[in-house]
């Protein structure tokens, strides 16, 4: 795995890191489940980033409510499964309240020389004595005003500590629990609240808590009135995002540059949707990284817009079955040609609201989000796989709505064009077994033969993924491709 691969050969380079918190979740931060907090000695950061970009790692920036001084965000994806790993890679220790981080501990050069190796996942972590210390003090430092004062109304004075505390008790003693609190130079107070922790007191008092706060009070990095301020507002703020606006993707990782913009298209049944969603949820769970919907199916649309997707989808009656008079054929002449002028209508709305979506995802790609079109508008084949909705118009005002739509379609793919495109193919007997109980075989036909031969309008290159392959393959697949594209921009 590339992972493993990738401490290998920063072992070899002898650079100076370890992984120095939550070691209990080692296991599950090599398999991507948890990030990878590592830090990394100053003088060898350099080293460290230039291996890990050499292996595909590309570097974010975080929201402000989890940006902090002296931590960096990479991303680094495994092409054979798909996987993404988060390392956050400190050159200083920062901790403190959610949201601020509001200490500088000054132990990073002991933490680094008590490192040990683990054979078992190739990584240096830091010593298990050292880790019990550094958890206790940064629990303590992590208790806000806000707690403390709830504490006080209800009159529970105690702060619990997490099951990790009871994993890491099982691989420390006292005595070399106390030559760690000398060696990172802690005040006699502090080590005998660490002590007592280790001891089996599973809470410690709010007094205990301000006697830690007070220790490390020149450490602090934002004053005790702006630190109250900061949790609140973005407490506040993220609470908005994620359970208001329904917009979590905001907070996510976003581009340091500015990321290319994919266009997800293929023949149906190819499973543009379950790539879509699987894209979303995997890397949606770093990335600020947002799909935009540019077809006319079932994909997410507004009430105008199903609308007049319902008019347009009315069908004129077979005229040979029916027997009228003169006075019915009018009326029928007039009723048809009401619904047609709809359908013209309808498909300048589309067109619009193509160009409307396109200039948005546009606009948020330059404040750094990851976005991708499913589906992408074309001119080469009207009425099949997104094209122009009207072609080969009788009448004067038809031909004039026409070529509305071609010139707004065509200015839209001129400004507001994606940058690579991927096409999900399929055999067409394989497409005509998957279809065949919803459309004819001629139509499935044609549409096939116009997924294969579009003139797509893009920047950058147009590959073809083939998606006879398991999902798994094809989500990989995908993603390495998607990957090389984020490296390049």
């Amino acid at each position: 795995m590339v992972l493993n691969d990738f401490f290998t050969e920063i072992n070899k380079q002898r650079v100076n890191y370890a992984h120095f918190k939550s070691s209990i979740r080692i296991p599950e931060s090599m398999i991507g489940e948890q990030d990878l907090d590592i830090l990394v000695e100053e003088t060898d950061f350099h080293y460290f980033c230039d291996t890990l970009r050499s292996f595909g790692g590309i570097e974010v920036r975080s929201d402000a409510s989890r940006s902090y001084p002296n931590v960096f965000d990479w991303l680094l994806v495994c092409r054979e499964s798909g996987i993404l790993f988060h390392f956050h890679l400190h050159t200083r220790i920062i901790t403190g309240a959610r949201f601020v981080k509001d200490f500088c501990l000054p132990f990073h050069e002991c933490i680094l020389n008590s490192r040990e190796f683990d054979e078992k996942f190739n990584i240096y972590r830091v010593d298990y004595n050292y880790e019990f210390t550094l958890f206790v003090i940064r629990e303590c430092l992590k208790v806000t005003f806000f707690q403390v004062v709830f504490k006080l109304l209800t009159r529970n004075s105690d702060i619990g500590y997490k099951n990790e505390l009871d994993w890491l008790r099982q691989k420390c003693t006292s005595n070399q629990i106390e030559s760690s609190c000398k060696a990172m130079g802690i005040s006699p107070s502090v080590v005998s609240i660490v002590l007592k922790a280790y001891a089996g007191e599973d809470k410690i008092s709010l007094r205990e808590v301000v006697e830690i706060k007070r220790s490390f009070k020149c450490s602090q990095r934002v004053g005790g009135f702006t630190s109250h301020v900061l949790q609140l507002y973005h407490f506040v703020r993220i609470f908005l995002f994620n359970r208001v606006l329904k917009k979590g993707f905001i907070l996510k990782k976003k581009a340091i540059g500015v990321p290319p913009i994919f266009a997800l298209v293929g023949c149906d049944g190819a499973g543009k949707t379950t790539m879509e969603r699987l894209l979303v949820k995997k890397l949606g769970r770093h990335l600020a990284i947002k799909n935009i919907y540019l077809g006319t199916g079932d994909g997410s649309h507004s009430f105008l817009f199903i609308l007049l997707k319902k008019i347009f989808a009315r069908k004129p009656k077979d005229k040979s079955t029916q027997i009228s008079t003169d006075e019915d054929s009018s009326n029928n002449l007039r009723i048809s040609n009401n619904v047609s002028l709809l359908r013209s209508i309808s498909a300048l709305y589309v067109a619009y609201t193509r160009y409307r979506l396109m200039k948005k995802a546009h606009s948020l790609r330059s404040k750094g989000y990851y976005i991708f079109f499913t589906r992408y508008p074309q001119l080469t084949h009207p009425g099949l796989n997104d094209g122009l909705k009207l072609s080969n118009a009788r009448g004067r005002l038809k031909r004039v709505f026409e070529s509305i739509e071609y010139s707004i379609v065509s200015s839209t793919l001129r400004k507001y064009h994606a940058d690579d495109l991927y096409v999900l193919s399929l055999p067409l007997e394989t497409v005509v077994k998957r279809r065949q109980d919803t459309m004819d075989i001629k139509r499935i036909s044609q549409k096939h033969a116009a997924i294969m031969t579009t003139d797509w309008s893009v920047s950058g290159g147009i590959e073809y993924i083939d998606a006879t392959k398991s999902q798994e393959l094809v989500y990989s697949s995908l993603v390495e491709r998607i990957w090389d594209s984020y490296k390049r921009g």
